[in-house]
């Protein structure tokens, strides 16, 4: 399928500052209960759920959780054939500014190789910005300025020198996670209880992931994921909807991969948000360019500028 990529870009038209669709934010939830309203659940399905009455049987027996490595090999049988996605996007930013409720709507193309690599332009008549990800670096290449501006960092510092210098919702690398595509390591098993029911879904936090991974009952597929930090609070959302199938060659059309094409982000902090409406997916190689990955190559291609974010 044709989005009428360039030799380096993907054909983008949408014109958002991507620095708000990338950034960090805490949520201070210190128990059980403010977790999972984090996750907005209590409200309807643990608070408004009516008290059991206990009639002659007894009270109803309580509803049984799966364990949780029959779980998590559910997830990945179904993310087991996603390997790379290309995507049509329609990015959608709300935030707060100068006291001000602001919002603005870019178009562009997603394209991710699983785990690291991710690329995305954001523009409207043409590329404006863009924003990537080769799984040791992150960037946003600002491509309104002449000469072009690239803002580079690295991922192992990108929690404290680089995220100062930021004013964005969501990391490029975090971006990725937040797709749901992800395998969950088997092997490490959460202390008990490792599956928590929230009526037709389940919740986990994988060990060592610092993510809390909200699970639908028939699919074990995400339905919502946060990022947590350090102390384990949530500080970026995401609901996944709208389930699609992810057109690949050499699968059969019954065994395609379904991916999310409705991810909506907040920061849990600030409450600003970033919708990416996604469409015409294909998991083909042909389909992505390897140069979208490589920051040399777009650097030499816009003739870019680098801001290293790292340096104090």
């Amino acid at each position: 399928m044709d989005h009428g990529h360039s030799a380096v870009g993907h054909g983008a038209r949408g014109g958002p500052c991507p620095r708000r669709l990338v950034s960090y934010a805490r949520m201070r939830s210190r128990t059980a209960a403010l977790a999972a309203a984090a996750l907005g659940l209590v409200a309807c399905t643990i608070g408004c759920s009516p008290r059991p009455v206990a009639g002659p049987g007894g009270p109803p027996p309580p509803t049984p959780v799966p364990d949780y490595r029959d779980l998590v090999a559910r997830h990945n049988h179904a993310v087991r054939n996603v390997q790379r996605l290309s995507a049509f996007a329609v990015v959608s930013l709300r935030w707060q500014e100068d006291g001000q409720r602001r919002s603005e709507q870019g178009e562009g193309i997603l394209a991710v190789v699983l785990p690291g690599k991710l690329s995305l332009t954001l523009g409207k008549l043409h590329d404006l910005f863009r924003i990537g990800s080769d799984g040791q670096r992150y960037w946003f290449i600002d491509l309104s300025d002449d000469p072009a501006i690239a803002h580079v960092g690295r991922h192992e510092q990108a929690a404290s020198t680089s995220l100062r210098k930021l004013d964005t919702i969501v990391m490029p690398h975090d971006l990725i996670r937040l797709l749901g595509l992800l395998p969950i390591d088997p092997l490490r098993e959460p202390k008990p209880p490792a599956v928590v029911r929230y009526g037709n879904q389940f919740l986990i936090e994988p060990p060592g992931s610092r993510m809390r991974i909200l699970l639908d009952e028939k699919t074990a597929r995400p339905r919502r994921i946060d990022l947590l930090d350090a102390e384990g609070f949530s500080r970026v959302s995401a609901q996944l909807s709208r389930y699609d199938h992810l057109e690949t060659t050499g699968i059969p059309p019954g065994s395609w991969p379904t991916t999310a094409t409705m991810i909506e982000i907040r920061d849990l902090q600030t409450d600003n948000t970033a919708k990416l409406s996604l469409s015409d997916l294909i998991g083909d190689e042909e389909e992505i360019n390897d140069r979208w990955f490589s920051l040399e190559s777009l650097v030499e291609a816009y003739e870019a500028k680098v801001h290293n974010l790292d340096r104090p």
